[in-house]
């Protein structure tokens, strides 16, 4: 990807306090075109950088969402002092493999070098394949699902399945396998008058249900690491950044969560023998789930066809009674799980 100057308007809004905590930066973050946030002091210094990885990094080690920035910002970020030519710039990015490089004067950011994210350059590049699971009965949307698949049921201007795809196809990919059983020929047949542009889209033809992943043991001879969507699943996470954290970790397995905070709007007591012990008002617990969106080497294929799995649980199970270490990705960006959300589907 090639480098770009920003001005200091055009990066405003990714400049925040050093007093903002954890979940300040990731709203930041998700509001701004910019993967990083710059954090200055009182005095509009920079202080330091919190990047997507940084942000992804600390949920993985436990921080809480009210974590402080001082606490997980890189302090030493890498600057420019002069404004450097683009060439420059763009020569020192990839040597140091970073995304962008705050250009400053007498300590204040005055401008950005940064990695131009154009969608056109991004797409088509990546041959790993991403499988959907789109078989399932949709018994949870109860009359939705009736005569209608749920992969092609309408929120806001579009199927679902077509927010999966456009992500991926965003994120780089190409290579697209659609797995089908629950009136399979009206998804077949959408595909077929709605032909997708530069991408490649093949059928995986359940004969019978499998579960929300036993269709993987019918993958013949692929030997690369897949991604593995949901269907009724919408986020705008980067799955190429996910595929790489995968190869990184070298894992069997890599699971994306979703984080959350839920704020008890009761005053807690706890006690110990009948006695009162403390009071605790309202407290807040943050907790992580199961995002429905996954990373697997192809290892995982065979172990699901031989073992006959069906679902992810065993899947896991398994892993973990061999001791096989299952990687796990949070994600800040969107995620809405629409597979019961009766509403916001009907209304379209």
């Amino acid at each position: 990807m090639k480098i770009v100057y920003q001005n200091y308007q055009k990066i405003k809004k990714s400049i925040i306090s050093e007093k903002s905590t954890l979940i300040d930066i990731i709203k930041n973050i998700n509001n701004s075109n910019i993967a990083t946030s710059f954090i200055i002091n009182k005095n509009d210094h920079l202080v330091g950088t919190v990047t997507d990885g940084d942000i992804r990094r600390a949920l993985v080690k436990g921080y809480g969402l009210k974590t402080k920035v001082i606490k997980i910002m890189n302090k030493k970020p890498k600057i420019f002092l002069n404004k450097a030519s683009l060439t420059e710039a763009n020569k020192v990015c990839n040597t140091l493999d970073i995304k962008s490089i705050p250009y400053l004067k007498n300590k204040k950011i005055l401008g950005l070098f940064i990695k131009n994210n154009n969608l056109e350059e991004r797409r088509n590049r990546i041959e790993n394949k991403v499988v959907i699971m789109a078989g399932g009965l949709g018994t949870r949307l109860k009359s939705l699902t009736k005569y209608q698949p749920k992969a092609l049921l309408r929120f806001k201007s579009k199927p679902l399945i077509e927010y999966v795809i456009d992500n991926a196809k965003n994120s780089g990919f190409k290579n697209f396998s659609i797995s089908v059983f629950y009136l399979k020929e009206k998804i077949k047949k959408y595909f077929k008058e709605n032909k997708q542009k530069k991408i490649n889209i093949n059928f995986i033809t359940e004969k019978k249900p499998l579960g929300t992943i036993g269709s993987l043991a019918l993958i013949k001879n692929y030997n690369k690491d897949i991604i593995v969507l949901n269907c009724d699943v919408i986020t705008s996470i980067d799955l190429e950044e996910l595929l790489r954290f995968h190869e990184k970790n070298k894992s069997l397995m890599t699971m994306a969560i979703k984080h959350f905070r839920y704020e008890n709007p009761y005053g807690v007591i706890k006690s110990k023998k009948n006695q009162f012990v403390s009071f605790d008002e309202k407290p807040t617990v943050d907790f992580a789930i199961n995002a429905g969106v996954y990373v697997f080497s192809p290892k995982i294929i065979k172990i699901v066809k031989k073992n006959n799995m069906k679902f992810i649980e065993e899947i896991i199970s398994f892993l973990k009674s061999k001791n096989k270490k299952i990687s796990l990705f949070p994600i800040y960006e969107e995620w809405i799980d629409l597979g019961t959300d009766i509403k916001r589907l009907k209304k379209y």
